[in-house]
Protein backbone atom coordinates (compact mmCIF):
# COMPACT_ATOMS: atom_id res chain seq x y z
CA UNK A 1 0.00 0.00 0.00
CA UNK A 2 1.11 3.46 -0.66
CA UNK A 3 1.97 6.04 1.87
CA UNK A 4 -1.04 8.12 2.59
CA UNK A 5 -1.34 11.27 5.16
CA UNK A 6 -4.08 11.45 7.34
CA UNK A 7 -5.08 15.79 8.80
CA UNK A 8 -8.04 14.90 11.67
CA UNK A 9 -9.82 18.02 12.56
CA UNK A 10 -11.59 18.23 15.86
CA UNK A 11 -13.96 20.65 17.29
CA UNK A 12 -13.71 22.88 19.52
CA UNK A 13 -14.12 23.11 23.06
CA UNK A 14 -17.18 26.35 23.65
CA UNK A 15 -15.64 26.95 27.00
CA UNK A 16 -14.28 25.88 30.08
CA UNK A 17 -12.28 22.92 30.58
CA UNK A 18 -15.95 21.19 32.03
CA UNK A 19 -17.20 22.55 29.36
CA UNK A 20 -15.35 20.23 27.22
CA UNK A 21 -15.70 17.21 29.04
CA UNK A 22 -19.49 17.70 28.58
CA UNK A 23 -19.49 18.52 25.45
CA UNK A 24 -18.53 16.38 22.23
CA UNK A 25 -16.96 16.71 19.14
CA UNK A 26 -16.93 16.02 16.05
CA UNK A 27 -14.44 14.84 14.29
CA UNK A 28 -13.71 15.35 9.96
CA UNK A 29 -10.78 13.96 7.59
CA UNK A 30 -8.49 14.82 5.06
CA UNK A 31 -6.51 11.99 4.07
CA UNK A 32 -4.34 12.43 0.57
CA UNK A 33 -2.75 9.06 -1.02
CA UNK A 34 -0.80 8.03 -4.78
CA UNK A 35 -2.08 4.98 -6.10
CA UNK A 36 1.36 3.95 -7.42
CA UNK A 37 3.20 0.54 -9.02
CA UNK A 38 3.63 -1.43 -5.78
CA UNK A 39 0.52 -1.06 -4.23
CA UNK A 40 -1.76 -3.85 -3.11
CA UNK A 41 -4.30 -4.73 -5.87
CA UNK A 42 -7.81 -6.58 -6.22
CA UNK A 43 -8.79 -9.78 -7.72
CA UNK A 44 -9.89 -10.58 -11.29
CA UNK A 45 -12.16 -8.22 -10.91
CA UNK A 46 -13.19 -4.61 -9.66
CA UNK A 47 -16.51 -2.87 -9.02
CA UNK A 48 -18.74 -1.81 -11.98
CA UNK A 49 -19.25 2.21 -12.44
CA UNK A 50 -22.98 2.12 -12.86
CA UNK A 51 -23.47 6.22 -12.30
CA UNK A 52 -25.19 6.22 -9.34
CA UNK A 53 -23.34 7.23 -5.97
CA UNK A 54 -24.48 6.68 -2.58
CA UNK A 55 -26.90 8.27 -0.59
CA UNK A 56 -28.34 8.58 2.74
CA UNK A 57 -31.70 7.57 2.82
CA UNK A 58 -31.63 4.34 0.66
CA UNK A 59 -29.01 1.65 0.49
CA UNK A 60 -27.04 1.09 -2.95
CA UNK A 61 -27.49 -2.25 -3.78
CA UNK A 62 -24.07 -4.17 -5.07
CA UNK A 63 -23.48 -2.76 -8.70
CA UNK A 64 -21.97 -6.00 -9.92
CA UNK A 65 -18.42 -6.65 -11.20
CA UNK A 66 -16.52 -5.94 -14.20
CA UNK A 67 -13.73 -7.94 -15.25
CA UNK A 68 -10.70 -5.60 -15.13
CA UNK A 69 -7.61 -7.34 -12.98
CA UNK A 70 -5.36 -6.19 -10.88
CA UNK A 71 -6.29 -2.45 -9.89
CA UNK A 72 -4.43 -0.96 -7.14
CA UNK A 73 -6.52 0.43 -3.71
CA UNK A 74 -5.04 2.05 -0.90
CA UNK A 75 -7.59 1.82 2.47
CA UNK A 76 -8.10 3.12 5.61
CA UNK A 77 -10.85 3.04 8.73
CA UNK A 78 -13.16 6.12 9.55
CA UNK A 79 -15.05 6.27 12.60
CA UNK A 80 -18.32 8.24 13.08
CA UNK A 81 -17.52 10.29 16.72
CA UNK A 82 -20.83 12.26 16.44
CA UNK A 83 -24.75 11.39 17.16
CA UNK A 84 -26.10 9.33 14.27
CA UNK A 85 -25.97 11.15 11.18
CA UNK A 86 -25.62 11.35 7.14
CA UNK A 87 -21.66 11.59 6.28
CA UNK A 88 -20.52 12.29 2.89
CA UNK A 89 -17.39 11.78 1.69
CA UNK A 90 -15.58 13.38 -1.27
CA UNK A 91 -13.24 11.82 -3.59
CA UNK A 92 -10.48 13.55 -6.52
CA UNK A 93 -8.13 12.35 -8.48
CA UNK A 94 -5.53 14.32 -10.17
CA UNK A 95 -4.62 12.05 -12.96
CA UNK A 96 -6.81 11.87 -16.31
CA UNK A 97 -10.42 9.64 -16.34
CA UNK A 98 -10.66 6.76 -15.45
CA UNK A 99 -9.21 7.79 -12.37
CA UNK A 100 -9.85 6.84 -9.42
CA UNK A 101 -12.91 5.59 -7.60
CA UNK A 102 -14.23 5.05 -4.07
CA UNK A 103 -15.85 2.48 -2.37
CA UNK A 104 -17.07 1.75 1.45
CA UNK A 105 -16.63 -1.64 3.52
CA UNK A 106 -18.15 -2.44 6.85
CA UNK A 107 -14.87 -4.33 7.15
CA UNK A 108 -11.45 -5.08 5.64
CA UNK A 109 -11.65 -5.37 1.84
CA UNK A 110 -11.81 -8.71 0.28
CA UNK A 111 -10.37 -8.56 -3.30
CA UNK A 112 -12.05 -12.39 -3.88
CA UNK A 113 -15.65 -11.10 -3.28
CA UNK A 114 -15.87 -7.53 -3.38
CA UNK A 115 -19.51 -7.83 -2.48
CA UNK A 116 -18.85 -8.58 1.08
CA UNK A 117 -19.11 -6.29 3.22
CA UNK A 118 -20.29 -3.75 0.67
CA UNK A 119 -21.91 -0.45 1.91
CA UNK A 120 -21.76 2.00 -1.01
CA UNK A 121 -19.49 3.94 -3.51
CA UNK A 122 -19.60 6.70 -5.56
CA UNK A 123 -20.92 5.87 -8.89
CA UNK A 124 -18.37 7.26 -11.16
CA UNK A 125 -14.68 7.82 -11.02
CA UNK A 126 -12.89 11.13 -10.11
CA UNK A 127 -10.40 11.91 -13.18
CA UNK A 128 -8.92 15.88 -13.25
CA UNK A 129 -9.94 16.56 -10.12
CA UNK A 130 -13.75 15.89 -10.48
CA UNK A 131 -15.61 15.41 -7.29
CA UNK A 132 -17.33 12.22 -6.22
CA UNK A 133 -19.78 11.30 -3.46
CA UNK A 134 -20.26 8.86 -1.20
CA UNK A 135 -22.62 9.38 1.46
CA UNK A 136 -23.60 7.12 4.26
CA UNK A 137 -26.09 6.85 7.24
CA UNK A 138 -23.53 6.37 10.05
CA UNK A 139 -24.62 5.21 13.90
CA UNK A 140 -22.93 6.80 16.50
CA UNK A 141 -19.02 5.37 17.01
CA UNK A 142 -19.49 3.23 13.66
CA UNK A 143 -16.44 2.64 11.56
CA UNK A 144 -16.41 1.48 8.43
CA UNK A 145 -13.70 1.12 5.90
CA UNK A 146 -13.08 3.24 2.57
CA UNK A 147 -11.17 1.92 -0.25
CA UNK A 148 -9.76 4.13 -3.09
CA UNK A 149 -8.72 2.27 -6.12
CA UNK A 150 -7.93 3.03 -9.83
CA UNK A 151 -11.44 2.85 -11.84
CA UNK A 152 -9.75 0.93 -14.59
CA UNK A 153 -6.78 0.80 -17.16
CA UNK A 154 -6.06 3.98 -18.66
CA UNK A 155 -7.17 4.46 -22.14
CA UNK A 156 -3.63 2.94 -23.36
CA UNK A 157 -3.65 0.08 -21.65
CA UNK A 158 -1.65 0.26 -18.33
CA UNK A 159 -2.77 1.26 -14.97
CA UNK A 160 -2.44 4.76 -13.76
CA UNK A 161 -0.14 6.46 -11.13
CA UNK A 162 -2.53 9.05 -9.44
CA UNK A 163 -2.95 10.93 -6.26
CA UNK A 164 -5.81 10.90 -4.53
CA UNK A 165 -7.63 12.78 -1.67
CA UNK A 166 -10.54 12.17 0.47
CA UNK A 167 -12.58 14.71 2.80
CA UNK A 168 -15.78 13.99 4.66
CA UNK A 169 -18.38 16.55 5.79
CA UNK A 170 -20.31 15.91 9.03
CA UNK A 171 -23.37 18.53 8.72
CA UNK A 172 -24.40 18.00 12.57
CA UNK A 173 -20.85 18.70 13.72
CA UNK A 174 -19.89 21.54 11.42
CA UNK A 175 -16.56 21.30 13.30
CA UNK A 176 -17.65 23.15 16.44
CA UNK A 177 -18.66 21.28 19.48
CA UNK A 178 -21.80 21.69 20.75
CA UNK A 179 -22.92 23.98 22.95
CA UNK A 180 -23.90 22.34 26.68
CA UNK A 181 -27.72 22.32 28.33
CA UNK A 182 -28.81 24.60 30.68
CA UNK A 183 -28.28 21.90 32.86
CA UNK A 184 -24.52 21.16 31.68
CA UNK A 185 -23.76 25.20 32.11
CA UNK A 186 -24.80 24.69 35.76
CA UNK A 187 -22.66 21.86 36.32
CA UNK A 188 -19.84 24.26 34.90
CA UNK A 189 -20.67 27.29 36.54
CA UNK A 190 -20.58 25.47 39.86
CA UNK A 191 -17.43 24.07 38.76
CA UNK A 192 -16.31 27.30 38.37
CA UNK A 193 -17.65 28.59 41.31
CA UNK A 194 -15.79 26.26 43.11
CA UNK A 195 -12.18 26.88 42.11
CA UNK A 196 -12.56 30.17 42.43
CA UNK A 197 -13.47 29.85 45.90
CA UNK A 198 -10.54 27.29 46.92
CA UNK A 199 -8.06 29.89 45.48
CA UNK A 200 -9.59 32.29 47.65
CA UNK A 201 -9.62 30.37 50.70
CA UNK A 202 -5.55 29.14 50.19
CA UNK A 203 -4.97 33.29 49.67
CA UNK A 204 -6.50 33.63 53.10
CA UNK A 205 -4.80 30.57 54.74
CA UNK A 206 -1.55 31.95 53.75
CA UNK A 207 0.77 33.62 56.27
CA UNK A 208 2.26 36.68 56.00
CA UNK A 209 5.38 37.31 55.74
CA UNK A 210 7.27 39.65 58.74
Amino acid sequence: MSAFSLFHVRGLCAAAALACALSPSWAAIDVTGVLQEGDTVLGANRLTRNGTASACGSAKAFPGNSSDAGMRYDQFTYTNTGPAQCVTFSITGNCAYPGVFLSAYSGAINPADLSEGYLGDSGSSSGDNDVRTLALAMSSGQTVRLVVSNGSYATEGGLQTCAWRVTSDEPLGDGVAAVPAVGEWGLVLTGLLAVGLGARRLRKARPRSA
